[in-house]
């Protein structure tokens, strides 16, 4: 007889699992959904992701939060292969990430100018109707901490941080 064969009540336990993994429609056709609900983040609060618009997310990798394209957290705006946010935290309550903050000098006007970057954080707070109504943007600048705070705003048909 061999001695590494499994006995007892772990192989009933071991050949139970791996049967009813096999026959499981979960490992056949992935996890089962409630009809209607396809969205992984379903339960949690959005935040505005491109100002000025009504494109809201979960975790997305870019945020544009002045209103005017001069300032931007995540991938560079144009060059999607520069600029990182990694989302340390995302729940019912806040949302928090690290990053490149993207600010774009007006020298000698914002359209000739160049986007800046600096290591900052991002955090949305204050959720109400499954939307983050609070945006705050911290990066240095001169050798001070920026803390820049703005709030969800409905203007007409579109939304903005303001």
């Amino acid at each position: 007889m061999r001695s590494d064969l499994l006995v007892g009540p772990r192989a009933i336990g071991v050949v139970f699992l791996v049967v009813g993994v096999a026959a499981s429609p979960v490992a056949a056709e992935g996890p089962v959904v409630p009809s209607g609900s396809f969205d992984l983040h379903a339960s949690l609060p959005k935040a505005l992701v491109g100002d000025s618009s009504r494109r809201f997310g979960v975790r997305p990798p870019q945020v544009a939060y002045t209103g005017d394209g001069t300032g931007y957290v995540g991938r560079h705006p144009w060059r999607s292969n520069r600029g990182y946010l990694t989302w340390r935290s995302w729940n019912q309550t806040s949302a928090y990430g690290v990053g490149t903050v993207w600010i774009k000098r007006c020298n000698p006007s914002c359209a000739e100018g160049r986007f800046r970057a600096y290591r900052g954080s991002i955090r949305f707070k204050s959720p109400r109707n499954g939307r983050f109504r609070i945006l705050t943007v911290r990066h240095p600048y001169k050798g001070e901490m920026i803390t820049d705070t703005r709030r969800l705003r409905r203007i007409s048909t579109y939304w903005r941080w303001m």
